[in-house]
């Protein structure tokens, strides 16, 4: 979803209505599933993100430098972790398995 809306808040907006009702059919903790939702919008910063873009050398005045994925690892990286925090935290309330 947020490779189609380029933009981490404009996936915030569109998704949860999209989920609302599978999430409600599944029978998912409601609170776990939001959070897997904002972690997946921040798993990856993509080029067609708007932050990806501010953090970029040279940034919004023109300037001339080579593109620094750092901030798209590291968001993965920070995506991911919080996937396994997640996990836990359903794992230790007896939310999952």
């Amino acid at each position: 979803m947020k490779v189609v809306n380029g933009s981490s808040l404009a996936t915030f907006a569109a998704l949860p209505p999209v989920v609302a009702p599978a999430v409600a059919a599944a029978g998912l903790d409601r609170t776990a599933a939001a959070y897997a939702l904002c972690l997946g919008a921040f798993v990856a910063i993509l080029p067609s993100d708007s932050f990806f873009w501010l953090t970029q050398p040279g940034g919004a005045d023109g300037g001339t430098g080579q593109a620094d994925f750092t901030l798209a690892l590291v968001s993965a990286v920070q995506g991911l972790v919080g996937l396994a925090c997640l996990y836990g935290f359903l794992w230790a309330g007896g939310g999952i398995w």
